[in-house]
């Protein structure tokens, strides 16, 4: 599969909140999130604040995408239990798309804070069946929603940002563990051509024959990407 591809990124989704704070709700940033990806709860080691529930809307990790391709929103509550060793980083089950409430389940006696944002991907992506304009598709679902599954020997990447400078890094899935490909650096797109939105072009011949994503860093202001795998010429 290939085509429009919504990166996954590091965004701050809530400020730090200690266990013994009085309140419960954690405070969002209101930082968006660019597409569903998974969120990760940093337990500070010391935590005793209790579960963490998120509430927002997500995708569903069995049911990705919408007949038309477009993510298959829907409202999500999910809860966040500490690990017994702290400290600790857990993700969520869900990627979730919006997020309009973070709370904790206890008062504590300790300082130790927890905190939402979304990191670099961990888990594995999942290859599941849906319908796009009647024709049978396979997309990836589970935690990591919007990976490509490309079988071609050459890799494309075409971005556009509204204002600023991004970049974008293909990413892919092998040996258990996300990569960055690193036969080219990053793509670097900025608003600088006739004061619009810059389109860069990030080319491999290589072998993208897995599951690929796209990694956007900077503080641009993104506009679109497309991901593409394509029969290129041979190597030897």
């Amino acid at each position: 599969m290939s085509g429009k591809i919504i990166p996954l990124s590091a965004v701050t989704v809530t400020n730090a909140l200690a266990g013994n704070d009085a309140g419960s709700a954690f405070t969002l940033t209101g930082n968006p999130l660019l597409g569903p990806q998974p969120l990760s709860v940093l337990f500070a080691s010391g935590w005793d604040g209790g579960i963490v529930t998120i509430t927002g809307t997500a995708v569903d990790p069995k049911n990705p995408r919408n007949p038309d391709g477009t993510p298959k929103l829907e409202a999500r509550i999910e809860t966040v239990t500490p690990p017994a060793g702290l400290p600790a980083i857990v993700e969520t089950v869900w990627p979730f798309a919006t997020v309009s409430a973070v709370a904790k389940s206890a008062v504590g006696a300790a300082a130790a804070t927890a905190q939402v944002k979304t990191l670099y991907p961990t888990q594995a992506p999942q290859l599941v069946g849906f319908r796009q304009n009647g024709i049978e598709s396979q997309s990836i679902g589970g935690n990591i929603y919007g990976a490509m599954p490309l079988h071609a020997n050459t890799l494309i990447l075409e971005g556009a940002v509204t204002s600023g400078t991004i970049e974008l890094q293909p990413i892919f899935y092998e040996n258990g563990r996300w990569w960055p490909l690193t036969t080219s650096s990053a793509v670097s797109i900025a608003d600088t051509m006739l004061g619009k939105s810059n389109v860069g072009k990030f080319l491999t011949v290589a072998d993208p024959s897995t599951v690929y994503h796209v990694w956007l860093t900077n503080t641009g202001t993104f506009d679109v990407a497309y991901l593409y795998g394509k029969n290129g010429p041979s190597i030897s």
